[in-house]
């Protein structure tokens, strides 16, 4: 299914366009953009309208464009949601190269995670990345993930062998980290430090 829009700071998540169509074939068709890409049976890659059919109706999936200003610059996803076991695995691709190292990975990664924690009522989510993608590594970690797992030669790609780093956030984790986070904002607003509250 398309997903909601989720707003942020400066980046919002909004369901998939048509017009898109052309960004994402450029996207993936750049090979510095796709080179860390590793997730499976992306919905809309080719932008056809039986694959945007599909995405739609797919209860399993959640797909959205990232876009700054009305433009679309990305596109993120929770895939393979199991609504029994309460989990699923969490992906993007921010596919401009001049938006990278700006802080909307991390901003999207904060949307996505609040909406399958909040609205989906998950319990796990999961991620993976290419060893050297550590501007990802940071937008998740930012967000709580952590590290659970290291692939050796999990991909191979350019003519070598790359290894996957493994992440997953659980809710409890999250949910603990939104409440050291509103403690912290009260405590800078009130003039004083979390130690020195009593």
């Amino acid at each position: 299914m398309f997903g909601p829009v989720l707003q942020g700071e400066r980046i919002s998540l909004e369901p998939p366009r048509p017009e898109d169509s052309a960004a994402r074939i450029r996207w993936f068709a750049d090979h510095i953009v796709a080179r860390y890409y590793t997730s499976p049976g992306v919905p809309l890659q080719g932008a056809d309208v039986a694959s945007a059919d599909r995405a739609a109706r797919d209860e399993s999936l959640v797909l959205w464009r990232i876009a700054l200003d009305g433009r679309s610059i990305g596109t993120s996803f929770l895939l393979g949601i199991d609504y029994v076991s309460r989990h699923a695995m969490s992906s993007m691709m921010i596919g401009e190269r001049s938006m990278w190292g700006h802080g909307y990975a991390t901003e999207v990664v904060r949307l996505r995670t609040a909406f399958a924690f909040n609205e989906l009522g998950l319990e796990r989510l999961e991620s993976s990345s290419f060893a050297a993608n550590v501007g990802m590594h940071r937008a998740l970690e930012r967000s709580g993930y952590r590290p659970i797992a290291h692939r050796t030669r999990q991909y191979f790609v350019d003519g070598r062998w790359h290894d996957e780093i493994v992440f997953e956030l659980l809710r409890r984790d999250w949910l603990s980290s939104q409440s050291s986070s509103l403690v912290r904002n009260r405590s800078m607003s009130s003039g004083s430090t979390p130690a020195q509250r009593t």
